[in-house]
């Protein structure tokens, strides 16, 4: 245990999600961090998942019926709108499963689409460039690298279709998402700015790097 505090203190990125934490307690400032990666196909080719693990693209609702209803029913839970109504406007929805277990999920969603975090806010984004807008690891698989997999293998499958970029925003304050997507080759590209309570402050660097970020009503200043 003290060697992995004493790692954590060595960790730069640990270390700026604690100056985070407690400016967010001082002054209310909530900071999330704008990542960005290219994306290339070749990447799969690198990945290996553990014995009985499976990683499963679905772009289609014929590919979500082959799952069964009983992995459908588990990606329904973490995603807040139904996979179906999810592959309807377009959206891709990856897992890696293991048996009737799914591990880890992450949806991407095409632009232009809203979000309700850190404030009600529009992003769009150039042609060609995807949102990833939900990554889940469930409690008893984590520590076990699943997440950096199906990042990897998520972006080499949209690359796939012709993708050229992907975009993502994490709380500056979550150490273990932004390492994962860290160790994925994702760069911090802007950042947004809101308070606690979900007001909308400016949204520093987005539109430099080609995401259009826009306050819906009642989300505060605008950008």
């Amino acid at each position: 245990m003290k060697r992995q505090a004493t790692g954590r203190l060595a960790d730069p990125l640990y270390l700026s999600a604690v100056l985070y934490w407690g400016l967010s307690r001082v002054f209310s400032l909530q900071v999330h961090k704008v990542l960005a990666v290219p994306l290339s196909a070749d990447t799969r080719q690198r990945i290996e998942l553990p014995p009985g693990y499976s990683f499963h693209a679905v772009r289609n609702i014929e590919r979500l019926s082959a799952l069964g209803p009983s992995i459908e029913e588990q990606l329904d839970e973490q995603s807040g709108l139904s996979c179906r109504a999810m592959l309807a406007r377009g959206d891709r929805i990856y897992a890696i499963v293991e048996s009737d277990r799914v591990a880890c999920q992450v949806n991407i969603r095409r632009g232009p689409l809203t979000v309700d975090s850190p404030s009600d806010l529009a992003f769009d984004f150039r042609n060609g460039d995807l949102f990833l807008n939900y990554l889940h690891t469930r409690e008893d698989y984590r520590g076990k690298g699943l997440a950096t997999k199906l990042i990897r293998l998520a972006c080499a499958d949209a690359a796939d279709q012709q993708a050229m970029r992907c975009f993502s925003h994490v709380r500056a304050t979550n150490h273990a998402s932004l390492a994962a997507f860290r160790r994925c080759g994702w760069e911090e590209v802007a950042r947004i700015l809101s308070t606690r309570s979900g007001r909308f402050i400016a949204a520093p660097g987005c539109a430099a790097a080609g995401m259009k970020v826009t306050k819906l009503s009642g989300a505060g200043s605008s950008a």
